[in-house]
């Protein structure tokens, strides 16, 4: 594979060593900070790092997606990442389709020598190749690896959203976590012996009226889209999915004999007229079977005891519009450019008691529901992952070879099981000797405001809200973030083509130089514009388009600003990733 280098300077505030392959989608440089707390900007001091933040008392630059080097067009592996002398090494998983679950799944980061290292197989099957692989990246230049590892980005991903029943009692930071529509029951705040003081949605039985008050409990939901992704391959929302309202009546009744109907669930597609899931509960189905007893004590439950053949699991998207396209406050009930929704009736026949209404995806529930059939699997990948390869140790120096896990695009449903993930990874290598492998995850605006309408997307990129219910949350041991300053895209179409600008001045005897060349004045406006527009898309600017040079106008002060805020809030130290999307096809 030919691979082309170059390198520039900023300005002398950071230098940029780019890879750009035919086919790569995706190269950059990553810079990491040390321990004297300097940023990127300016000179903000930074809080002091994370004691299990390890090894990060060193200066590392690399590629992302640098295992392309490996078989460079020029015969020696790793050629050109030696050259630039880079001690930082990084490679995406791969994916593979898996025709028993009719799904992707992630595979191997590396294009050879490692054909067993696969999802479903045990660690100990490939932890040799992968060591070994390891090792060699590692001899070149002491090279550090940012690993993704398919076990543990497969867990990664999954996604948990728990929708609040109440009408008004809830965060007011996660207000799309709700419905706008509440005909039947009331707030509550359970303070009996069955609740812990959380505010609920209660509904009692009218004598009064012949219907008992029946109706519609909780409709349109606000953040609709979270199961509608549809790009990506095994990160896609193409998995089953779990709804568990989270629910209680009276024991009484769980136990009589004549059986009320409790509650309709009911789930609507995209297009409102595809109808999901419709299941009606029963009392009966509130009883677990222990010894061929059923009981029931008149506590919360998310899992009920349904006749065989009935079951809350949907499989596959509900839809496929999902980037900014969520209902929020609009209540309308068609029209949409995605309709769906989770509907609760309750039919006044008894008493009932609702806190949530959680949706997992099959990853999520195997993962955290102690119950489930994956449980034990899916917790001893993250501490077999950890404990053969992600704290292995080259002989050479006896030092561990990786640096951290690795993790992009997330979106905020994946935040509970990145926080579950993050919790294992810290406690297992921590006890296996490699302090600070944690997760490493690259905060971007876009993927984790998805969930909102485009309107509402600064509710989510702010300093608070971020640092309450992604650092807290997630519990990273460093902040990480990036931006793309620079940009190309050769082609033989000059219409298509995108290229950052560069002075004139620049002497080069290529014709296929990957810039922009106009007078130095004009490069010097455009450079500062680039560094210093504000306000970004994100803040509320109104420029939503990449423009001439492929990215968003603010959006590099934009990403500075907020990490050095959230910083400061955190006591997390940030560590930039300036990145750029280079292509040249050697072909054309």
């Amino acid at each position: 594979m030919k691979t082309k280098l170059t390198f520039a300077a900023l300005l002398g505030l950071v230098a940029f060593a780019f890879i750009f392959n035919s086919n790569s989608t995706e190269n950059s440089l990553v810079s990491e900070s040390t321990n004297e707390n300097k940023v990127v900007q300016g000179s903000i001091t930074q809080p002091v790092p994370d004691p299990l933040n390890g090894n990060l008392d060193k200066y590392y630059v690399g590629a992302i997606n640098g295992e392309e080097d490996y078989h460079s067009y020029l015969g020696s592996p790793y050629l050109e990442l030696d050259a630039l002398k880079f001690n930082l090494w990084h490679q995406y998983v791969s994916d593979e389709w898996n025709a028993a679950e009719q799904r992707f799944y992630p595979a191997s980061p590396f294009s050879s020598g490692a054909p067993s290292d696969k999802l479903m197989n045990p660690v100990s099957v490939y932890s040799g190749l992968i060591n070994s692989n390891h090792d060699d990246i590692n001899d070149h230049m002491n090279r550090k690896l940012l690993m993704m590892r398919p076990k543990i980005e497969y867990l990664l991903y999954g996604q948990r959203s728990d929708y609040q029943c109440e009408a008004g009692n809830y965060d007011p930071d996660l207000w799309f976590y709700a419905f706008n529509t509440h005909q039947a029951g009331d707030d509550y705040q359970d303070n009996t012996q069955y609740g812990s003081s959380q505010w609920v949605r209660r509904c009692i039985v009218n004598n009064n009226q012949t219907d008992g008050g029946a109706g519609w409990v909780v409709k349109s939901l606000r953040a609709n889209t979270e199961q509608c992704k549809r790009f990506g391959k095994w990160s896609s929302d193409s998995c089953k999915w779990l709804i568990k309202p989270n629910i209680r009546i009276d024991s009484t009744v769980a136990h009589s004999t004549q059986n009320p109907l409790v509650c309709k669930i009911k789930v609507i597609g995209q297009d409102v007229s595809t109808e999901l899931l419709n299941v009606d509960i029963h009392a009966n189905d509130f009883r677990k079977e222990i010894n061929g007893q059923f009981f029931y004590n008149g506590e919360y439950i998310e899992k009920f005891n349904f006749p065989s053949g009935t079951n809350l699991m949907i499989d596959d998207p509900w839809g496929d519009k999902f980037m900014w396209k969520a209902r929020g406050y609009n209540t309308a009930e068609s029209g949409l450019e995605n309709n769906a929704d989770i509907q609760v009736y309750w039919y006044g026949q008894c008493d009932m008691w609702i806190d949530y209404i959680r949706v997992d995806n099959d990853v999520a529930d195997g993962l955290m529901n102690s119950n489930s059939q994956n449980f034990t699997t899916f917790n001893n990948w993250i501490k077999d992952e950890v404990e053969l390869i992600g704290s292995h140790k080259n002989a050479n120096n006896n030092e561990t070879v990786a640096l951290k896990y690795y993790m992009e695009l997330c979106e905020f449903n994946n935040l509970p099981c990145m926080a579950y993930v993050n919790e294992k990874l810290k406690y297992w290598s921590n006890l296996y000797g490699s302090p600070g492998v944690d997760l490493v995850q690259v905060l971007t605006p876009d993927n984790m405001s998805f969930h909102v309408p485009w309107d509402k997307r600064t509710d989510i990129w702010n300093a608070d809200f971020l640092n309450e219910h992604y650092i807290q949350k997630v519990n990273p041991s460093c902040l990480y973030s990036q931006s793309y300053p620079l940009n190309a895209c050769y082609s033989t179409n000059q219409s298509t083509q995108i290229f950052s600008k560069i002075p004139e001045t620049i002497q080069s005897d290529s014709v296929r130089i990957l810039g922009k060349k106009v007078p130095v004045a004009e490069y010097e406006d455009w450079l500062q514009d680039n560094l210093d527009h504000k306000p970004s898309v994100w803040e509320g600017g109104t420029d939503v388009t990449c423009g001439e040079i492929g990215q968003w106008r603010g959006d590099f002060r934009s990403a500075l600003e907020m990490c050095d805020a959230l910083s400061k809030k955190s006591g997390k130290p940030f560590i930039f990733m300036p990145q750029a999307h280079q292509w040249w096809n050697h072909l054309i």
